[in-house]
């Protein structure tokens, strides 16, 4: 991960070009000292379009005597520092001119009112998926006594940790409490598919066996099941089967029930981590039911069935993603042992990058679901957006934004590798499975898919962002096409549609999955601000180069001595 490399650091890169700091007059006076960046580049020719650099806390000065008049920049900086996974780091952003930007265009200004005046996206409502990671030193072991045919249904707050600011779902030392809320619960099978799933019907939600269903439940059960029959070995062709099984069953485990609220949030579906491992220190798992199981939530109505298919196939990935990023790294005679993860220190995906995957293959099913909302979310308020889920998770609308970042920086890595929104693109199965069943994670994961640094490709993915907010005909290089299959009623839409900017806003309808670019809200550079932000985040600033430059004129930026990446954009 790109936070947990700060000795890889400094390196300027222009475009695909990388010079060591020396020659570009970057300085240090000691070897582990922050390292400052000077830039005189007014970026305008570089290969891919824009400037980039990455330093280790040192500060940044862009010079602006070579910046042309009346150009105007889109200037993004993310920060590297990195979340330990039990805690979370905010860290200041420092940006300073002595040469103040000149004003947006009036005419935009008006635009981007009435943008500000139309209907906002509502986080007050929504749900998400819990994703349980194993505790790693002192978990309990005492068993549960889980019989044949019962199930420990996990309760998702019992593994989070809290710091002064932030409650994280995040590898906590233990449970919170030695009497975990979670329950047991016996299941009954509704249907089966051998060698691919079976739907299990939590009989404490439900009041008894899968005979005993009523007819409206009957019938959602039935339309889940024939929903599965064709979603789940599509995934499954898509990114694979799970590479161990632990269950003898030969088929992932659907259980349908009741599942708790996150942070008073409707909880749409989970897995948890720790039914992967069988053994802590060779002592029965407390609560793991050691098994391929995915917890799925219920419906009263059968209209939301498609959401519950498409949330299985969410959870599916989580499932492939924990085998091959921990399970496939350890000792064959220790593999399902809770310990050997800590003891080898064995992370799994970045909590962030996860969701994105997720959400991709929650799409590519073809059924109903709402990412678009999360990028939307992102895209009209992008500023302390973290890539870093887990240093943000419990705020609502930090949370949805996060995961639509990770999403849209995968959407375009998916266009790069020649993708679509279709589960049956050969590029798109390559690019999928080639990353979700790679052992790498985060950004080094993906920049090793296209034999390049984590550099470059948060380069690639800011730069054809920005760009294509500005420029329509830059929109088909950044992103896959918006895709439409037909329903009753409407359509089930995969994708976002960002508008034109000279649209005029009140001709269209503002909501996901169409964006305008202009609800991309980004100030312009202040005179001297300072922002506090979460770790891995990114803010973004305009500037437009006044007619007449002062000797000198510069921005500056600095982090406190936190490590960052920043990316200067000619975009007009």
């Amino acid at each position: 991960m790109v936070g947990e490399k700060p000795a890889n650091l400094p390196k300027f890169v222009f475009g695909n070009l990388s010079f060591l700091a020396l020659l570009l007059g970057l300085y240090s006076c000691g070897p582990n000292a922050p390292i400052d960046i000077e830039l005189n580049s007014n970026c305008l020719s570089e290969a891919g379009g824009s400037c980039a650099a990455a330093s280790n806390g040192g500060k940044f000065t862009w010079y602006l005597e070579n910046a042309p008049a009346s150009q105007e920049y889109m200037i993004a900086v993310m920060s590297l520092a990195s979340t330990d996974r039990v805690s979370n780091y905010i860290h200041p952003i420092q940006v300073t001119t002595n040469l103040p930007s000149s004003a947006i265009p009036q005419s935009e200004q008006e635009m981007i009112a009435q943008v500000k005046n139309l209907k906002n996206i509502d986080m007050s409502v929504g749900s998400w998926d819990a994703n349980i990671f194993a505790p790693l030193p002192n978990f309990q072991t005492t068993p549960q006594n889980i019989g044949v045919d019962e199930f420990y249904i996990p309760d998702p707050n019992n593994y989070v940790t809290h710091t002064p600011t932030n409650t994280i779902p995040y590898m906590p030392s233990m449970p919170e409490s030695s009497q975990l809320t979670g329950r047991v619960s016996q299941t009954d099978i509704f249907s089966r598919l051998d060698g691919v799933f079976q739907i299990l019907v939590d009989m404490k939600t439900f009041g008894g066996k899968a005979s005993q269903l009523d007819a409206n439940y009957q019938s959602i059960f039935r339309n889940l099941d024939t929903c599965l029959r064709r979603v789940m070995p599509q995934t499954m062709n898509l990114i694979g089967a799970p590479l161990f099984r632990l269950n003898g069953k030969n088929a992932v485990d659907v259980l349908v029930g009741d599942i708790p609220q996150v942070n008073g949030r409707a909880t749409a579906g989970q897995i948890s981590q720790i039914d992967r491992f069988m053994t802590n220190r060779g002592q029965p798992l407390k609560d793991s039911n050691r098994t391929e199981v995915l917890y799925v939530q219920r419906t009263t109505s059968t209209d939301s069935v498609s959401t519950q298919c498409s949330t299985t196939a969410h959870e599916y990935q989580h499932l492939i993603s924990f085998d091959s990023k921990v399970l496939s790294r350890m000792p064959p005679e220790t593999r399902f042992d809770l310990d050997t993860q800590r003891a080898m220190a064995i992370h799994p995906e970045r909590l962030g990058f996860d969701e994105g995957y997720s959400s991709i293959v929650e799409e590519l099913t073809e059924e109903k679901q709402s990412v678009s909302r999360n990028i939307v979310a992102f895209l009209s308020n992008p500023n302390s957006t973290s890539f870093a889920l887990e240093a943000v998770y419990r705020e609502a609308a930090s949370n949805f934004r996060s995961r639509g970042i990770n999403t849209l920086f995968l959407y375009s890595m998916l266009k790069r590798a020649g993708g679509s929104l279709n589960a049956s693109d050969p590029a798109t199965q390559k690019f999928l499975s080639s990353l979700i069943r790679s052992q790498e994670t985060g950004f080094d994961n993906v920049a090793g898919f296209f034999g390049s640094n984590w550099l470059e490709v948060q380069q690639y993915f800011f730069t054809r962002m920005v760009r294509a907010l500005y420029d329509s005909k830059k929109i088909s290089e950044f992103i896959p096409a918006l895709e439409e299959k037909p329903i009753a009623g409407g359509s089930i839409k995969r994708g976002i549609r960002i508008l034109d900017r000279a649209t005029p806003p009140t001709s269209v309808t503002l909501n996901p999955p169409i964006v305008h670019p202009l609800q991309f809200d980004a100030p312009l550079v202040p005179n001297a601000s300072t922002y506090n932000v979460p770790a891995q985040s990114v803010m973004f600033f305009r500037y437009i180069v006044p007619e007449k430059k002062k000797f000198n004129a510069r921005i500056t930026l600095a982090t406190g001595g936190a490590p960052y990446s920043i990316f200067v954009i000619p975009v007009r």
